[in-house]
């Protein structure tokens, strides 16, 4: 019997390792077989294992420690209990889900006495898995592809402002100086989710900004008009002349873009980017005159460089033991020198 177990856990192992090598080349070839059932499945092989280990060692050592609570009882471990610990351990690492983690396993099992053993497997697995990086693998995925997508918990050690991180060659959309035909040109040489509204081409003042899809609405209601030279009027007021020589466009507008100094700091500008769900942040003078605008890219790029200079600081800059101890030893010469 004790053959047939350890035969069969060997197989499970080489079950999990496969499975494991095969979730790998699957995930990254975009193949759709998702990645929560063989994560769970490499996790309860490797688990089951280790309970029947456990098993086959209190077997041969018997109720001494550390199994003396297993005396007078026959069903002290459960190899089962260990496969789904172990399952909620590979996918917490994986995916560096903790509380969440916990209910989903508490809702498959249904046995409430399980939530300490759980939450005992997961949050340690999610330290190790925040060893080696602080990104779960959807979050990875979501860098590696280049989706504009900033993680909420990624924090900015970086002294840049919002000056250093801006672009400042900006398309802009005069409030009154556009029309049809500009607009249409503007859209199809043009890929950018939006456009910024100045006063005028000299006067930089934003006064809104407006979207390319609410563009392209608004120009497929006047098409009927046929008329491409017609003047665009981004807002109602202090109209140029008589307001019905105009495309009026002002409910399209958004009046108060969120706009930031150039001095402000770059961890201010993320917090802006994390808390309000932006895709631009306008950067403007104390006159309101455009200056540039920083887009989720600009700032997921700053991210990255400012990451991959701390690492190259980090492992450049040698440890406090290894500074210590160099300080010893040349102190150590320098006396030896002077025979003190």
């Amino acid at each position: 019997d004790a053959t047939r177990k350890w035969k069969m856990m060997l197989l499970l192992l080489a079950a999990g390792v496969g499975r494991y090598i095969l979730t790998i080349v699957t995930f990254g070839s975009q193949v759709p077989s998702g990645v929560f059932m063989p994560t769970l499945v490499v996790g309860a092989c490797v688990g089951r294992s280790l309970g029947w280990m456990v098993d086959s060692w209190h077997s041969s050592v018997g109720d001494v420690y550390p199994f003396e609570g297993c005396i007078g009882r026959t069903d002290c471990i459960f190899p089962s209990l260990y496969a789904v610990v172990g399952s909620a351990a590979f996918l917490g690492g994986v995916t560096r889900l903790t509380v969440s983690l916990s209910v989903i396993m508490l809702e498959l099992t249904g046995g409430l006495d399980y939530i300490v053993p759980l939450m005992v497997a997961v949050v340690p697995a999610k330290w190790v898995g925040d060893a080696f990086g602080k990104e779960g693998i959807f979050d990875k995925l979501i860098s590696l592809q280049g989706y504009p997508h900033i993680n909420p918990v990624i924090e900015l050690e970086s002294t840049a402002t919002a000056a250093s991180l801006m672009s400042s060659t900006v398309i802009t959309l005069t409030k009154y100086g556009e029309t049809v035909e500009s607009l249409e040109e503007m859209c199809s040489q043009y890929t950018f989710h939006g456009f910024p509204v100045v006063e005028a081409r000299l006067n930089r003042r934003v006064v809104g900004f407006i979207t390319r899809q609410d563009i392209k609405r608004a120009l497929k209601q006047n098409d009927d008009d046929g008329q491409f030279s017609m003047r665009i009027a981004f807002a109602s007021e202090n109209v140029p002349g008589r307001f019905v020589d105009f495309v009026d466009l002002s409910k399209y507008v958004d009046r108060h873009p969120v706009i930031v100094r150039p001095s402000m700091p770059a961890d201010r500008v993320l917090d802006m980017f994390k808390g309000l769900g932006l895709r631009c942040i306008f950067v403007c003078s104390s006159d309101g005159s455009l200056r540039g605008v920083i887009k989720k890219k600009d700032m997921l790029k700053h991210i990255n460089d400012d990451r991959k200079h701390r690492n190259t600081v980090n492992r450049a800059a040698p440890s406090s033991f290894h500074r210590e101890t160099n300080s010893f030893t040349r102190e150590y010469r320098r006396c030896s020198r002077l025979q003190l």
